[in-house]
């Protein structure tokens, strides 16, 4: 972790800062002015000084000046609510060891980066060329060859970054904006509803198709499910050809009126690549790599629970690190099961995808995205406004955003109503009308979408019951556990009853529909994911293999329900006709709960088919004499 000096004259922008830096781990020194920056200078030595442009007595430029001077400077980075490198302040920069700019408010992500990018001591020669976190993201644009679209994707899901992912080819611009982890918008994609009815005039934009395909009477949820397959599937295909740019555009935002899609990243592109790369077309691809020797590329911006991979994927993630050759691995990750080799082979193709793995000489790797150095210059035209792109994003990041969230209480362990009536205060200083009555029009339209933002989120946080709620909501996060509303908890509740009764008469896709709408809005309650796997599998949506994996990767609350989960899994066994299989699985169930009724008769009937179709035993002597009579009988 590094030192770093903090210089402001603001008492809250001070406060705000230590905070900030404190939280990631700095050791941080903070001061009102330039003068008092200098005497801690002489005191003890800083590996980084952020400083205020304006402030009183020495301004942030005279500072760097001064800093210059000395033998050994560190490196400035300064900080501003209006200036982000205009042509006056660039030409005073000059010379200095000024190092970037960052609006004010500051962002956490940026301002990380910028640290790390500050501090960072030169790379050894043998190290990776950097291929991940949000200071990449930004300044990702090159041929798709050379940077996967559905990598940048991943990465954007990895940093919790918005934007939007823009690829020019040949045939036009695809745009697909993101925010926290979700596909906000769509344009320039085609064929999203092909799954859907392949009559529909395709608009390419997500708000068109969608409208469009539920004014011809189709659901609404299998509309949205085709369309996730759709992208994630295209998403393949571009990756997998050449010719075209890719650059992640991070001030783009969704139009007005867009809901996000419910299928997080990870699994559009896990469904993309299955069905976007058929089992035929991905053996030939990696039949010739038998030999080639895997190496692992682990991202440095987000800790594993942010990856959205399946259990398969991770296993093989980690064989991979000990892996002679992709055989090897084959092998160490699935045996002689070609069902299971199938699956493997899945999870490798979609980890060289997300360049987490690469092939060592192999065509499925992945090229290594520019580096700083390899990077286009950027255009010295006239720079955009900061405070445009400042509330552009403040605005993208709002919208939809829980209101805890949106009034900055994320790090709050207890809400009160003080607590949420200060916080309100604070914030909407920043975007109030007032403070941008001078400003262009556009300027002034984004502050007063904050503001009016900020003034929902404070209502929502005011109506009865909903301090107790937003509480629930903020103890869920802190555990790690997922937050659902007692609306959502109670639709989906509606809908799992209705799923019941539709399972009861065996109508498989109907209820397979609705387990897996209540499973969707309600993903913390256990029989929502338990009854829509097993009905996906008596619907055929869920391959049975697939099935009875996913069955036994469930998190159970207590052994009970295992044995309900072992029972579900004999049950598709003796389905698919693999009996002895089944009857192991009911075994185990009874073990697990010996009172499970299920397994008990299902155990019962086999005992009972075993002993009629076994031989009659002998009967004594008289049975003998009477078996043997009729027997003679012609």
């Amino acid at each position: 972790m590094a030192r770093i000096l903090a210089v402001d004259d603001d008492p809250l922008s001070r406060a705000i800062l230590t905070d900030l830096l404190r939280g990631m781990g700095h050791t941080t020194v903070v001061v009102d002015n330039g003068l008092a920056a200098l005497k801690e200078l002489q005191r003890a030595p800083v590996d980084l000084v952020l400083s205020d442009i304006v402030m009183p007595g020495m301004d942030g430029f005279e500072l760097a000046e001064k800093l210059g001077k000395l033998p050994s400077p560190p490196p400035v980075v300064l900080l501003s609510a209006g200036f982000m490198g205009d042509a006056e302040g660039v030409a005073r920069a000059r010379g200095l060891p000024v190092r970037g700019y960052l609006t004010k408010p500051v962002d956490a992500r940026r301002l990380g980066a910028m640290i790390a990018s500050c501090t960072a001591g030169p790379a050894p020669a043998s190290a990776p060329a950097e291929w991940s976190g949000l200071a990449f993201l930004e300044a990702v644009n090159g041929p798709i060859e050379r940077v996967s679209p559905i990598r940048v994707m991943f990465l954007a899901h990895c940093v919790d970054a918005s934007g939007a992912l823009v690829v020019t080819r040949p045939e036009g611009t695809a745009r697909v904006v993101v925010r926290s982890s979700r596909v906000m918008h769509i344009e320039g994609v085609p064929a999203l509803l092909r799954g859907i009815d392949p009559r529909l005039v395709d608009a390419q934009h997500l708000g068109k198709d969608l409208g469009a395909a539920v004014a011809a009477g189709h659901p609404v949820e299998r509309v949205i499910e085709a369309v996730s397959i759709a992208l994630g599937a295209w998403l393949v295909r571009v990756s997998a050809e050449r010719g075209g740019t890719v650059r992640f555009d991070t001030t783009a935002t969704a139009p007005a009126g867009t809901f996000p899609l419910p299928m997080p990243i990870p699994r559009v592109i896990a469904n993309g690549v299955r069905l976007g790369r058929p089992a035929v077309e991905l053996q030939r691809d990696w039949a010739p790599l038998g030999q080639h020797a895997p190496s692992v590329r682990i991202p440095d911006d987000a800790p594993e629970s942010r990856w959205g991979l399946d259990a398969t994927a991770m296993r093989v993630l980690r064989l991979a690190e000990g892996a002679v050759h992709v055989d090897h691995l084959l092998r160490r990750a699935a045996g002689d099961d070609v069902d299971r080799r199938l699956e493997v082979l899945r999870a490798l193709d979609l980890l060289c995808m997300l360049g987490l793995v690469r092939i060592d000489g192999g065509a499925v790797a992945v090229e290594a995205p520019q580096t700083a150095s390899e990077r286009p210059p950027t255009s010295s035209g006239t720079e955009e406004d900061p405070r445009l792109v400042r509330l552009r994003t403040s605005l993208a990041s709002m919208e939809g955003a829980h209101p805890v969230d949106i009034l900055e209480l994320g790090d709050r362990t207890k809400l009160t109503e003080d607590i949420v009536s200060q916080a309100y205060r604070d914030i909407s200083r920043r975007f109030h009308p007032d403070s941008f009555f001078s400003a262009p029009p556009a300027i002034r339209a984004l502050a007063e979408g904050c503001f009016q933002q900020l003034n929902t989120a404070f209502d929502a946080l005011r109506v009865a019951g909903a301090l107790s709620e937003a509480n629930r909501f903020l103890a869920d996060r802190v555990a790690g556990r997922g937050f659902v509303t007692e609306r959502d908890h109670l639709t989906a509740r509606v809908a799992f009853k209705r799923a019941e009764a539709l399972f009861r008469v065996r109508d498989w896709a109907g209820a397979d529909a609705l387990y897996q709408e209540a499973a969707r809005i309600d993903a913390t309650t256990w029989p929502h994911a338990f009854y829509a796997i097993r009905a996906g599998a008596l619907s055929r949506r869920i391959a049975p293999n697939v099935a009875m994996k996913q069955l036994d990767e469930l998190q159970v609350p207590d052994m009970k329900k295992r044995a309900d989960v072992l029972v579900a899994i004999g049950n598709i066994q003796k389905l698919e006709g693999r009996h002895a299989e089944a009857m192991k699985s009911y075994k185990k169930a009874a073990e697990a709960d010996p009172e499970n009724r299920d397994a008990q008769r299902e155990l019962r009937l086999h005992s009972a088919r075993a002993e009629k179709a076994a031989p009659p035993a002998s009967g004594g002597v008289l049975s003998d004499f009477f078996r043997r009579t009729v027997e003679k009988k012609p």
